[in-house]
């Protein structure tokens, strides 16, 4: 979390396809605390595991309308709109969005170590 430029900065294309490789072969097993695995080929990893899924994590039936709550301007009805459309995603979509929104908050109270740009 702490590491500079941790979801900006690529990770070598040999290490991204260590850890490809170690996911196909023993899934959720597979250890990416190794500490000889460098931080930004874990996320570069992550973030192609995101990209190539078939059907997205905020999936094309609920994107516009979470866009849509998105640009709401009053701070209350567009966090009951935005409830609204997340609650429309499969289960399993939003036990990951509500892990991964949970991750990159930690990221971003790092923000003074890792850079982030918000």
């Amino acid at each position: 979390m702490d590491a500079e430029g941790v979801y900006r900065k690529s990770g070598g294309s040999g290490q991204v396809k260590q850890i490809q490789n170690g996911f196909e072969k023993d899934g959720i097993n597979f250890d990416i605390s190794d500490p000889d695995l460098d931080i930004h080929a874990v996320t570069s990893c992550l973030k192609q595991y995101f990209r190539k899924l078939p059907n997205p994590l905020i999936t094309y039936e609920v994107y516009d309308s979470v866009i849509e709550a998105a640009q709401i301007q009053d701070p209350e009805k567009r966090g009951i709109n935005m409830k609204a459309a997340i609650g429309n995603l499969p289960e399993r979509h939003k036990d990951v969005l509500e892990y991964l929104v949970g991750h990159l908050e930690r990221v971003v109270e790092k923000e003074q170590l890792n850079l982030v740009r918000l």
